[in-house]
């Protein structure tokens, strides 16, 4: 934008703008969407206090959207610190990576214990109503990759001279964010981890009669064009 500006063009910028602002929106909802279902499917498994489920009359939880909104002003106000908006911005960003790649790195764990389960149990994945292609070797590649990353992300600070306090905990204050709570939750509550084959596969899973039925395969450019976006 600043360098269209400097070039004399007035209105691109504006546009650059709008589509940028319209983009941060539709994350900023997108992640409070995911931020407050989460909560909620929390609440259902009483590992939060149950008021944070509550909703509306509608089914909107209320309460939960609210609380996972309460995040986002915490950019504004690391905005009133000394090191200004700069740093802010800095310290978000580092946290939001670091975030991501735990959410990745978790997922993809997740299916590698879940494919583990399905073969202890001898159920076959033809049985599921969609499989990846390349499992369980691609989760691992994700899992991998994901966790060395988050561990490298601020590997700058260990360079000579390039100590900094702040960026040391921008970039792996999330870590133990992530696993205290774990720790915390298993030593309270005294749980273990499940064996592959004591893994619940039953639970939740709809019985063939409910499934979706399957959309016949467009033949036409029209048609395949809707079912890619659909």
């Amino acid at each position: 934008v600043i360098a269209i500006r400097q070039a004399g063009i007035n209105i691109p910028p504006s546009i650059v703008n709008a589509c940028i602002l319209v983009s941060a929106c539709s994350a900023g909802n997108s992640y409070c969407w995911v931020g407050s279902r989460m909560i909620v499917a929390m609440t259902t498994d009483r590992q939060l206090p149950q008021f944070l489920g509550r909703t509306t009359k509608s089914g909107v939880p209320y309460v939960a959207v609210i609380t996972a909104w309460l995040f986002g002003p915490l950019a504004y106000l690391m905005g009133l610190g000394s090191g200004g908006v700069a740093d802010a911005s800095q310290w978000l960003l580092s946290l939001s990576t670091v975030a991501g790649l735990i959410a990745w790195a978790t997922l993809c764990f997740c299916y590698i214990r879940f494919h583990r389960a399905i073969e202890a149990q001898g159920v076959s994945r033809d049985t599921l109503p969609w499989k990846a292609p390349f499992q369980p070797y691609t989760a691992w590649f994700g899992f991998i990759g994901s966790t060395v990353i988050t561990f490298v992300a601020g590997f700058s600070v260990f360079l000579a001279g390039n100590w900094s306090t702040a960026d040391f905990v921008a970039s792996y204050i999330g870590i133990p964010i992530f696993i205290v709570p774990i720790i915390a939750w298993k030593l309270y509550h005294k749980t273990k981890f499940v064996r592959a084959h004591e893994i619940d596969l039953r639970s939740g899973r709809l019985r063939e009669s409910e499934y979706a039925p399957e959309k016949p395969k467009a033949t036409t450019f029209k048609g395949r064009v809707e079912d890619w976006f659909s």
